[in-house]
């Protein structure tokens, strides 16, 4: 269902959050259903084979490892100051839904 939702249009980018080795990853790069993937897991073994697996296909350069914990609100504070500003829209759709990144975290 993942593969059959990316399809629809090819995206600039798909972020896979807890990727593992790329079950979904490869599968989204392979098919372009986005121009760049950005991968996230905290296992670095599981990067690690996911980089090998990217790389035997060729579809290493369009992708983006990220070793994170996402239960871990330090490293979700350090992933989030490295994403690029939000657009205005965004902005306005977090606003009115009265959400910001500090109420998330502790």
């Amino acid at each position: 269902q993942v593969l059959d939702f990316c399809s629809q249009e090819q995206a600039q980018v798909v972020w896979d959050m807890f990727c593992g080795q790329g079950i979904i990853s490869i599968p989204v790069l392979a098919r372009r259903h986005c121009k760049q993937l950005v991968a996230v897991d905290r296992s670095y073994p599981a990067l690690g084979m996911l980089q090998r697996n990217l790389d035997k296909h060729g579809l290493g350069s369009r992708a983006t490892l990220l070793a994170v914990d996402l239960g871990s609100p330090a490293d979700l504070r350090s992933l989030a100051s490295r994403l690029p500003p939000v657009s205005a829209s965004a902005t306005e759709l977090m606003m009115s839904q009265e959400l910001s990144i500090n109420e998330l975290l502790p």
